[in-house]
């Protein structure tokens, strides 16, 4: 039986096309499977023995015959509306979620990453306290509700301090759609009232600025880098879309301490958000473990379809 490879998706996501057709070209086996079209799928989980997808077009990938699964932005399928109340649209993707993670428990395939690993890097704090361990710089960071605790942190860091979310902090309904980027504030910045700072936290982080911007994207050992050049504008580099990326290397120590980070969070694949100081030291900042990629590689020509193409075959 020719060994496989999974690619568990979105149909929109036109990365996973790059390495779709770097597996092609190796004559790898690849089936797609786009979660929004589950319904039209047969999944068949035989637990404790095996687990079987069988597409619309008959082409099936089992537990057996897959070699890696690349679990890369699924989406909860499309139902239909008519009939389904909110909540009830929501226990049922929660029963798929389930389903389609619940394959990741059988056998010993590779994964890039694991669903339940993923979610565990999610949380900020860790990826902070693990970053430390292997090594690299981390800005002092607070997370707090308390104003007059806040002053003082930006009083004790020059007067400024970046303001950011503890989680991935993104809404939309029917009125707005809206995300929280990091900010760099001043104590002029924080409430007058100290309750409408005590709604929620927040992250204060020590700024680094002015910096290089670098994002290094981690896949298995391969260490892939690029920068922006140096700025003292915007914190985060998403709000200048303009901005120019260049392939770099990163010192050894730094490219040991992303693989360390990536490797403890239980993942194989990363990326890693860094600012290198006027001094040339690298702050670690964050870690994406299932980030975004294709613009480096239109804009930096790194090589990353074929790094990803390497692990899923490895």
């Amino acid at each position: 039986m020719t060994a496989q490879v999974l690619i568990v998706t979105n149909e929109r996501d036109l990365d996973a096309d790059r390495v779709v057709c770097e597996l092609d070209r190796r004559g790898v086996d690849v089936l797609r499977c786009n979660t929004e079209r589950l319904t039209d799928w047969l999944v068949v989980h035989d637990v404790g023995h095996g687990w079987r997808l069988t597409a619309p077009s008959g082409r099936t990938a089992t537990s057996d015959s897959v070699r890696a699964v690349w679990w890369r932005r699924p989406e909860p399928p499309t139902l239909p509306l008519q009939g389904l109340s909110a909540g009830c649209r929501e226990a049922l993707d929660d029963q798929w979620q389930a389903l389609m993670e619940g394959l990741a428990r059988c056998g010993k395939r590779r994964w890039v990453s694991r669903p339940a690993a993923l979610r565990r890097a999610e949380d900020k704090l860790l990826q902070l306290m693990s970053a430390r361990t292997v090594g690299l710089s981390v800005p002092d960071t607070v997370v707090i509700n308390d104003v007059e605790t806040a002053k003082r942190f930006i009083a004790g860091h020059g007067g400024r301090a970046v303001a950011k979310s503890l989680t991935a902090a993104h809404w939309e309904d029917d009125s707005e759609a809206a995300f929280v980027f990091a900010r760099l504030i001043g104590e002029e910045d924080l409430p007058d009232d100290p309750a409408a700072f005590r709604r929620a936290p927040v992250v204060l982080q020590e700024a680094i600025n002015p910096k290089h911007d670098v994002r290094a994207t981690v896949v298995g050992d391969c260490v892939l880098a690029a920068a922006t050049p140096p700025t003292t504008a915007e914190v985060d580099w998403r709000l200048e879309p303009e901005r120019t990326w260049k392939a770099v290397e990163l010192p050894p120590m730094t490219v040991k301490g992303c693989q360390e980070l990536v490797a403890n969070l239980g993942l194989r694949f990363a990326g890693i958000d860094l600012a290198i100081a006027e001094d040339g030291t690298p702050w670690f900042l964050e870690a994406n473990p299932n980030g975004e990629w294709g613009w480096l590689v239109d804009a930096a020509g790194l090589p990353v379809p074929v790094a990803l193409a390497d692990e899923l075959t490895a």
